[in-house]
């Protein structure tokens, strides 16, 4: 199985109207585009006739046109020459549907399932998306791991002197990796606590995620309970990630934001979904820097001096291997 036969998150689909827009994915060059009908279509970025791209081309009702030669694709591939009509054959074309405002692509002959992330009792916040310069791997470990939450995070992570004594424990199963952590969450600023979220310095938070791995995604469900009274919170916050190599050192993250309606459906959409959004992509942002920074983006794990919480990153990889990129 390639990596394109798993379902893959692109682009917002309102970024895609008249004109066609190449997308690079798992080291492939892909061009989409919006049939006069509404349909997307999805196939690799190259004209079979003489290689041109047909991201440059146009689409005239259901088809794109070539610009070279004016062959024209419909969305399943099918091809017409004009100065050969007798020709009969297909270009690589992608299975497409849209949800959550994005346009997600697997290969045409795929039997992957669309990921299920349906989030009960929340609203949808919207998507953070963030490219990185690391490989697909690195960046899942960053995500797996919750020892660099002090020194990296300014909002919600755990207080750096509690990070040897909080709770922590590892699921597997064949096809899923689930870590559940528990501790006191690090000194917040009086504006987020009292105003933003009602999350208070000292809180034990709770950040229990899943790992998946046809696509390579992980669900993050997080919470506070008040230490002194033992009840939650109001504010909860799920964040579906999606680790989506464009190629073979960069990784774009697709975070779907989701959080309880502690409001009115629509002061949340209008309020506080983009204040959420806000505090995801600044701590994103926070990632990014420490990841583009490594010293060394291929190190392996035989040769890195682990630590107790660093089990994950073992049972991660060889589940990408395994399923993901199916190796032997």
């Amino acid at each position: 199985m390639t990596l394109l036969n798993h379902w893959h998150p692109t682009i917002e689909s309102k970024r895609l109207k008249k004109k066609p827009v190449s997308v690079q994915l798992c080291n492939e060059e892909i061009v989409l585009f919006r049939t006069s009908k509404g349909a997307v279509g999805a196939l690799k970025n190259r004209c079979c006739h003489r290689g041109m791209k047909l991201s440059q081309g146009w689409v005239e009702n259901e088809e794109i046109v070539c610009p070279y030669h004016a062959w024209r694709y419909s969305p399943s591939g099918k091809a017409f020459s004009p100065s050969t009509p007798k020709l009969n054959f297909c270009a690589p074309s992608f299975t497409v549907v849209e949800r959550y405002g994005i346009i997600w692509i697997k290969s045409a002959d795929s039997p992957a399932s669309f990921p299920d992330f349906s989030i009960q009792d929340h609203l949808f916040a919207g998507v953070v998306t963030q490219d990185m310069q690391t490989p697909l791997e690195v960046v899942v470990d960053n995500f797996s791991d919750i020892e660099h939450n002090p020194t990296t995070h300014t909002y919600f992570g755990y207080a750096y002197e509690n990070i040897s004594n909080f709770e922590h424990r590892i699921e597997t199963t064949d096809d899923s990796v689930r870590v559940i952590n528990k501790g006191a969450q690090q000194p917040l600023p009086w504006l987020v606590e009292r105003v933003f979220f009602n999350v208070h310095s000292g809180d034990q938070f709770i950040n229990d995620w899943k790992t998946y791995f046809s696509p390579v995604h992980s669900i993050f469900d997080q919470s506070w309970v008040n230490p002194a009274t033992e009840k939650p919170r109001r504010i909860q916050v799920k964040l579906v990630v999606f680790y989506v190599p464009v190629s073979d050192d960069q990784t774009r993250l697709m975070i779907f934001v989701f959080a309880n309606p502690i409001i009115n459906k629509w002061i949340f959409q209008l309020l506080v979904g983009p204040i959420v959004r806000f505090f995801v992509d600044y701590e994103l942002k926070k990632d990014k820097e420490i990841l583009e920074n490594l010293a060394d983006k291929q190190m392996p794990l035989s040769e890195m001096q682990l630590g107790r919480y660093d089990r994950v990153l073992g049972e991660n990889r060889k589940r990408i291997d395994r399923i993901y990129r199916a190796y032997p």
